[in-house]
């Protein structure tokens, strides 16, 4: 375990958590979001970086981990318009933190980091005979620690899956929600067919690769849009329109970079 409270307040230097957070995303995934009303939640092994989540302990770790990455960093990056938007094109959301249903704040505890409630539950499946799991709570927003030797942070412990990723990422200043598959801590005799069954993610996979969680409404009417610096006069008129239709009165504005 190495995501406690301590290592949170020590090491990543956080003393409170922020109030709002920036996700940037495509046109399209915005129009999925205000038309369903929910964030979704990408299984590890499915994004973008392939060393997220790898254990020495747990083969397939990554498959019990679902998450929704945000930013603190509120100035725009380049970096980050190229590797999450098409061209460009896209927008990046500023919603507050508490942004699930019913709006529970989000409190720091002692071993995983921020954990906050939502209303209803996620159903998280495996092939049988494993046991899947239901879900009731989200644990974030939690801060990524950047490093270049995660061997040291790899264990059975699920608190700690998905909360590091190697250095030449912390440009993105990220930030985590996540769902887990799997009980965060795991108890089971050793040689027992139980055991066997609970750990092999291979034979026995976790079936979904997202999950989707409920939006609150006040929170999508806190949210503001910033649109991308190549976005042309069409999707501008796309973004206002869905804007108009979900949630009237949220602040659009155009990006500051001057790009080619």
């Amino acid at each position: 375990m190495f995501y406690t409270r301590q290592f949170i307040e020590d090491t990543l230097r956080v003393d409170r958590l922020p109030e709002y957070l920036y996700h940037y995303t495509s046109i399209e995934t915005f129009a999925l979001i205000l038309n369903s009303q929910r964030l979704r939640f990408s299984r590890l092994d499915t994004v973008n970086d392939p060393e997220e989540a790898r254990t020495t302990d747990l083969k397939c770790a990554s498959t019990l981990v679902f998450a929704s990455c945000w930013t603190e960093e509120d100035d725009e990056l380049i970096a980050m318009w190229k590797l999450y938007t098409p061209d460009m094109q896209g927008i990046r959301l500023k919603m507050p933190t508490n942004l699930f249903a019913e709006r529970k704040h989000p409190q720091i505890v002692e071993e995983g980091g921020a954990i906050q409630f939502f209303a209803g539950n996620v159903d998280i499946s495996r092939k049988a005979p494993a046991l899947g799991i239901v879900v009731r709570c989200v644990f974030g927003p939690n801060k990524v620690h950047y490093t270049d030797d995660q061997d040291n942070f790899t264990q059975i412990i699920l608190h700690d899956l998905g909360k590091a990723k190697n250095h030449y990422w912390s440009f993105e200043r990220e930030w985590r929600f996540m769902l887990y598959a799997m009980p965060y801590e795991i108890r089971v005799q050793h040689g027992s067919n139980d055991r066997n069954i609970i750990l092999d993610l291979e034979e026995y996979p976790v079936l979904e690769t997202a999950h989707y969680l409920p939006l609150d409404k006040s929170a999508i009417e806190e949210m503001e849009i910033l649109l991308g610096p190549r976005i042309n006069d069409a999707q501008e008129i796309l973004v206002k329109t869905l804007r108009d239709r979900y949630c009237p009165g949220v602040p659009i504005t155009k990006s500051r970079l001057k790009v080619r």
